[in-house]
């Protein structure tokens, strides 16, 4: 006779979690790796609040690692002149501008929730509108997205 006993694991997305394990010292190495480590605040969550305005241009990044994920930067937000093809990681909440111009994006998927200020996209891969922006995101200012 089989006998099937129920083992009660809860399933993780992450597997470092599951064992209790915790991502903040690759998420504290990484933000020091691109000297914005100052400009943050890891949360419980590991997710990361911007206290200052925050940027990472020119940095040749095609997407943020998979352990990244803004929260909330409370001035700006800047990952423009990089290739990134995915806005993956970037903040929920922009209380100023956001700048993701001249990148290689073919979406807005994973674009802030909200701006509070201006939203500068121009120069991508998709030459975005300006009611593909507002679809994606609660923009308070103004959409830039003029190609060049």
């Amino acid at each position: 006779m089989l006998v099937r006993e129920s083992i009660g694991f809860e399933r993780y997305r992450d597997p470092k979690s599951a064992l209790g394990l915790s991502i903040r010292p690759e998420i504290e190495e990484w933000l020091e790796q691109h000297k914005i480590k100052h400009l943050c605040k890891i949360n419980d969550n590991n997710t990361i609040d911007c206290i200052n305005f925050f940027t990472l241009t020119e940095q040749r990044i095609t997407e943020l690692p998979e352990f990244i994920r803004f929260n909330v930067a409370s001035d700006g937000f800047s990952v423009s002149k990089n290739r990134l093809t995915t806005l993956r990681g970037c903040p929920k909440i922009v209380k100023g501008d956001f700048y993701c111009y001249s990148n290689a994006l073919k979406t807005l998927e994973f674009a802030p929730e909200e701006v509070g200020g201006d939203f500068y996209c121009e120069n991508n891969a998709v030459l975005f509108t300006e009611d593909e922006v507002r679809a994606a995101c609660k923009v308070e200012g103004r959409i830039n997205v003029i190609n060049k």
